[in-house]
C-alpha cells in the first residue's frame, strides 16, 4: 500500500485531506504533537506517529518509507515565525532527499510567489524554495487570503493599503525581556538584522522609551506596544505569539490600557527600529 504522510492532520485543512484520503481506500500516516486527539473510530483507519514537526528526527521517523507528503509549516509561536516555518521546510526537505519521497504537495498561500515583503507568508515563500531545491515533484497550493476581512478596513483598501501587523511585539524586543545576554547562539534571532550588536542600541533605546511610558499606567511595555497599535485603526487584531498562559493574559490587558492622547503623540514620535526586518 502507498504510504501517505499528513501533517497538522487536526487542522482546518489537514483534517479534511485526512478525511477524504480514507474515504479513497487510504491509511495515512499522520504526524502530530497529541495522537489522543483522534477521533477513536478514525484512530483506528490511520497510523499516527506522535512527534513535532520542528523536530528533524520526528519528522524522519514518520516519513521513513513514504511514497507522498502532504506538508503544511505549523502554527508556530515563535518571535520570528518567518525563521521557523524556514526551518520546517528544511526539515520537510531532508526528509524528501533521504526517504526519496516522490511527491510533495506543499499547502502555501498567496503571497509566496512575491518571496519577499509579504510579512508572515515570506516564511512560506522559504519553504518553497527549499521544497523546490530538492528536485522532487512538489506542488505547491497558494490559498488566497481571507478575503472577506478585507472587508473590514475598507477605507486603507481605498488608499492602496492592506494592513498586516506582524510580529505586533517585534519579535520579543517590546516585551522590554530581550538583552544582549538573552540572544544566545541557538535563537534564531541572532540572524536578524535587528538583532545585530550595533541595532540593538539603537532598539533597546526605543524600548526604553517605551517602558518609561508603561511606567505611568504600572503596565508592560508590551502593553503599551499592543495598546499602541489597538489605538491606530478603527479594526485591528494584533496576534502576539506567545508559549505561556501568563503572557496571554498579560498581552490580553492591553485591549484595557487607555493611553492618553499625550502619550499616543509621544510614541507615534519614537525613531524607526533600526535595520531590515528580515534578512535577505
Amino acid at each position: 500500500m502507498t504510504k501517505i504522510v499528513v501533517t497538522t492532520p487536526t487542522g482546518s485543512v489537514g483534517s479534511r485531506v485526512v478525511q477524504l484520503l480514507v474515504q479513497a481506500g487510504a491509511r495515512p500516516t499522520l504526524l502530530m504533537r497529541e495522537p489522543r486527539k483522534l477521533d477513536a473510530e478514525l484512530a483506528e483507519r490511520v497510523d499516527a506517529v506522535q512527534g513535532d514537526q520542528l523536530v528533524l528526527d520526528d519528522v524522519l521517523r514518520a516519513t521513513g518509507g513514504a511514497d507522498a507528503l502532504f506538508w503544511v509549516d505549523p502554527p508556530v509561536d515563535d518571535d520570528d515565525p518567518v525563521a521557523a516555518y524556514a526551518r520546517a521546510g528544511e526539515h520537510a526537505a531532508q526528509a524528501i532527499i533521504e526517504h526519496g519521497i516522490a511527491r510533495t504537495v506543499f499547502q502555501s498561500s498567496v503571497g509566496a510567489e512575491k518571496r519577499h515583503g509579504a510579512g508572515e507568508i515570506d516564511g512560506l515563500a522559504r519553504t518553497e524554495e527549499t521544497l523546490d531545491a530538492t528536485g522532487a515533484s512538489v506542488t505547491h497550493l497558494r490559498c488566497g487570503f481571507f478575503f472577506t476581512n478585507l472587508l473590514l478596513d475598507l477605507g486603507a483598501l481605498e488608499e492602496g493599503v492592506l494592513r498586516v501587523i506582524m510580529p505586533p511585539l517585534g519579535r520579543g524586543f517590546l516585551t522590554g525581556q530581550v538583552t544582549r545576554e538573552t540572544i544566545t547562539a541557538g535563537d534564531m534571532r541572532g540572524s536578524n538584522p535587528r538583532f545585530t550588536e550595533e541595532a540593538m542600541e539603537q532598539n533597546l533605546a526605543i524600548v526604553d522609551r517605551v517602558r518609561e511610558v508603561a511606567e505611568r499606567y504600572g503596565a508592560t511595555p508590551g502593553q503599551v506596544a499592543l495598546a499602541w497599535l489597538l489605538a491606530q485603526y478603527d479594526r485591528v487584531v494584533p496576534i502576539p505569539g506567545t508559549r505561556r498562559i501568563e503572557r496571554l493574559t498579560e498581552n490580553a490587558g492591553a485591549a484595557g490600557l487607555q493611553l492618553s492622547v499625550e502619550d499616543l503623540t509621544e510614541l507615534d514620535a519614537l525613531p524607526a527600529p533600526a535595520g531590515e526586518r528580515y534578512s535577505v
